[in-house]
C-alpha cells in the first residue's frame, strides 16, 4: 500500500522501503495473471523471493489431469479399490518422470536458445515451463466437472457424454471448448514463457521450438532410416 505523502508528515513516521519490498514480492493472484500477461507474470515470479512458489502444487495438479484425461479401457482402469492403488502409484511416478523430463527440455532450450541470442539459466526456463501447464490445472477442473455430471465410469466409457441430457449436452459443449481453448494457450505460454526466461523476442522462442522439435523427431525417425536401410 502507498503510504501518504503531506505535511502532517512527522520523523516518527519513516517511510519504509517500498521499492526493495515491491521487487522481492511474489506476484498476486499469478494463476490468472499467467494467462494474462505471462511475461510480465513470470519476470515478476523469476524476479521475486520465492520463485519455486507453486512449482510442485503445478507440476502434480498437471500431471493429475493428464492421467484423468487420458483414454482408458475397463481392463486398464477397472474402478474399486485396484484403481485407487494404481493411481496412488501413477500420479508420484508420473509427476517424478514429468520432473525430470522438464529439466531434460529446460537444459535443451538452454543451449539451443543460447544459440540465438538467449540469456536464460535453466531454472528459469523449467520454472516457465511450469507456469505454462497452468490452463492444464484448468482443464482439470473441467475433467472434474466432466465426471460430477457423467460419474467416473466416463473415463472408460466416452459413449456415456452422448447420453446425457440437455443441460448435460450443453455443459459438455463449453467444456470441451474450454478445454481446447486451454490446450491452445498453454502453447502460447510456453513460447512467451521461454522467450522472457531467454530475455529475447516471441519470434526466436518460437525458432528454439521448431529447432528443438525438429531435432527430436529426427532423433527418432533415425534409428527407423538406419533399419530400412539396412533391410532393404
Amino acid at each position: 500500500m502507498d503510504m501518504e505523502h503531506g505535511s502532517d508528515a512527522t520523523p516518527s513516521s519513516p517511510e519504509q522501503p517500498h521499492n526493495e519490498t515491491e521487487a522481492a514480492a511474489f506476484p498476486r493472484q499469478s494463476w490468472l495473471a499467467i494467462m494474462l500477461e505471462p511475461r510480465k507474470t513470470l519476470r515478476a515470479i523469476l524476479d521475486s523471493r520465492t520463485p519455486m512458489r507453486y512449482f510442485w502444487p503445478i507440476l502434480v495438479l498437471a500431471v493429475l489431469s493428464g492421467v484423468l484425461s487420458g483414454g482408458y479401457s475397463e481392463e486398464e482402469l477397472p474402478f474399486g479399490l485396484f484403481s485407487a492403488f494404481a493411481l496412488a502409484l501413477v500420479i508420484p511416478l508420473g509427476v517424478l518422470v514429468v520432473w525430470a523430463l522438464t529439466y531434460l527440455f529446460g537444459y535443451i532450450f538452454q543451449k539451443v536458445g543460447g544459440w540465438l541470442g538467449g540469456q536464460g539459466e535453466v531454472q528459469a526456463i523449467v520454472i516457465g515451463m511450469i507456469w505454462a501447464q497452468v490452463p492444464a490445472v484448468f482443464t482439470l477442473v473441467l475433467t472434474l466437472l466432466t465426471i460430477l455430471l457423467y460419474g467416473p465410469q466416463v473415463l472408460i466409457q466416452p459413449e456415456l457424454l452422448s447420453q446425457g441430457g440437455l443441460l448435460q449436452s450443453t455443459a459438455l459443449v463449453v467444456i470441451g471448448v474450454l478445454q481446447g481453448i486451454f490446450a491452445i494457450w498453454s502453447l502460447v505460454l510456453a513460447i512467451a514463457n521461454l522467450a522472457e526466461a531467454h530475455r529475447f523476442s516471441l519470434w526466436r522462442s518460437v525458432g528454439t521450438h521448431l529447432i528443438v522439435i525438429i531435432g527430436f523427431c529426427a532423433l527418432l525417425l533415425l534409428p527407423v532410416a538406419l533399419l530400412g536401410g539396412l533391410a532393404g
